[in-house]
């Protein structure tokens, strides 16, 4: 899934692992689902904002190169986010 990190560290789950908010838009860019998700399962993409939202609007048509995403190194638990 492709979304907006919204929140970072916006809660801890039940486990006492970091959760965040993020956004996962429907078809519409203004509607979606808010959703906390454990850090460990977000990852960053080479892509700007713009470019996220051109790819959510149009389906991934838009998207004018491959993009890129980290899995093993950068998370947003370590993604530069003030404690």
């Amino acid at each position: 899934m492709l979304g907006f990190l919204v929140k970072p560290r916006a809660c801890v789950g039940p486990h006492g692992d970091a959760m965040s908010a993020c956004l996962l838009p429907s078809n519409h860019l203004h509607l979606g689902n808010v959703v906390m998700i454990p850090d460990r399962r977000i990852f960053p993409v080479d892509m700007s904002i713009e470019e996220g939202r051109k790819f959510l609007v149009s389906m991934g048509a838009a998207l004018d190169r491959p993009f890129r995403l980290d899995v093993k190194g950068l998370s947003v638990a370590n993604a530069g986010v003030a404690d």
